[in-house]
């Protein structure tokens, strides 16, 4: 199995995925159908459940990429108690970045407005934080296997012994030094057979003194060698890539790779689907505030208590609206409305591109995207005020006006 190629796969799939979820026409699809077949409250609800969802991985994407600009952007790292004054400089430069493109990241999924500039920055982001969170995980697993490794009995046993002090064996060539010393001196001081014998005993306890010497520096040595070994061996035990992962030991076993690669594949599944998610929640927020804004409702950033329902206009009197409207006039207004009704469904079936006239005014315009549908923003806000009259007065309410 070769991992690289179905990293490829992976990288492919969601790129495809991402495509389908801002594709215009199923975005619009689903708008209409949320549009038919939901109340205002429920997409309220969900609308809640799903901000609080992609609010989360505004976080998590600020964390893990937060991540990354400490620990390679310049800071070195991310415990601050080990930060210079110009590493707390870049980390603050690097945390900047990373909140500015992560929001970046939650304005864009969360468009409905969607084409090809917007699908190519998608892909220019995602290039870097994909780029960025696998190297966080990748350097977050390189941890775990140095801590492993770090605090292995095997380790500690030969730092044990690296730490002992060094003790030689007992030795004897200063006592058959001296011997030799002072059998000498005899040898001086006398004559004749005396002297011979005195001085072939310092020549025996010299030749003692002697090998004695050898032997110690040979003990020395030896010494020596086997703390070298022990370093060279302390070294190796420092970082045993056998102490990764279960599951990047499993990848690396079934596909004869290096365990860097099974590492870095392991980490790309967790960024895709992390990503995968993100996406999803932002576009699925932005559909369902876009249909609140057709259903009359401007989403706001600050909490709303409880979505107002919409009003119900007030059954009039039948003999006072006879009195005020007579068939004739009954028959123009219904024909008024369902023509606006007609040129809306005309203009919101058009592509992009197409020519199409204002359902409010009936100025003929260009459509610049999808969801274009009136050749001005007032004309937007007289079509929907006027098939919804409270739409007008939420607005009114919250002080702005909705588009």
């Amino acid at each position: 199995m070769n991992l690289f190629i179905l990293s490829i796969t992976l990288l492919g799939v969601l790129l495809l995925a991402i495509y389908g979820m801002t594709r215009g026409a199923a975005i619009d699809a689903e708008i209409n159908r949320l549009t038919r077949t939901k109340s205002p409250e429920e997409i309220w609800a969900e609308f809640q459940a799903i901000r609080g969802t992609l609010n989360l991985y505004v976080v998590g994407g600020i964390l893990l990429t937060g991540a990354f600009a400490l620990m390679f952007f310049g800071a070195g790292g991310i415990d601050p108690r080990h930060w210079t004054l110009e590493n707390g400089i870049y980390a603050v430069i690097g945390m900047t970045a990373t909140v500015a493109i992560t929001l970046g990241q939650r304005m864009l999924y969360s468009s409905v407005s969607h084409n090809k500039t917007a699908l190519l920055v998608t892909v220019l982001i995602l290039t870097f934080v994909i780029f960025s969170e696998v190297a966080t995980s990748s350097e977050r697993e390189d941890s775990i296997v140095r801590d492993r490794s770090l605090n292995s009995p095997t380790l500690q046993a030969v730092l044990g012994r690296l730490n002992q002090p060094d003790e030689l064996p007992p030795s004897n060539a200063g006592f058959y030094q001296s011997e030799a010393a002072r059998y000498q001196s005899l040898a001086n001081q006398s004559e004749g057979n005396s002297k011979r014998a005195n001085e072939a005993r310092a020549a025996e306890y010299q030749a003692k003194a002697d090998a004695e010497a050898v032997r110690m520096q040979q003990a020395i040595t030896l010494q020596s060698q086997t703390k070298g070994q022990l370093v060279q061996q302390a070294s190796a035990l420092e970082y045993v890539e056998h102490n990764h992962s279960a599951i990047v030991r499993w990848l690396r076993e079934i596909s004869a790779s290096s365990y860097n690669a099974a590492m870095m594949f392991a980490a790309l599944i967790f960024v895709i689907a992390f990503e995968s998610g993100f996406h999803f929640s932002g576009t699925r927020a932005g559909i369902l505030s876009e249909v609140l804004s057709r259903m009359g409702y401007a989403v706001t950033r600050r909490k709303t208590p409880a979505l107002p329902k919409l009003a119900t206009p007030a059954p009039t009197p039948t003999g006072s609206l006879h009195g005020r409207v007579g068939e004739s006039d009954t028959g123009s207004l219904h024909g008024r409305v369902g023509d606006a009704l007609a040129a809306y469904d005309e203009a919101d079936r058009a592509e992009a591109g197409e020519h199409v006239s204002c359902p409010q005014c009936g100025t003929p315009f260009k459509k610049r995207n999808k969801q274009h549908r009136f050749c001005n923003p007032k004309c937007k806000d007289a079509w929907h005020n006027t098939q919804n009259p409270e739409r007008a007065a939420v607005a009114a309410k919250r002080g702005r006006v909705t588009a």
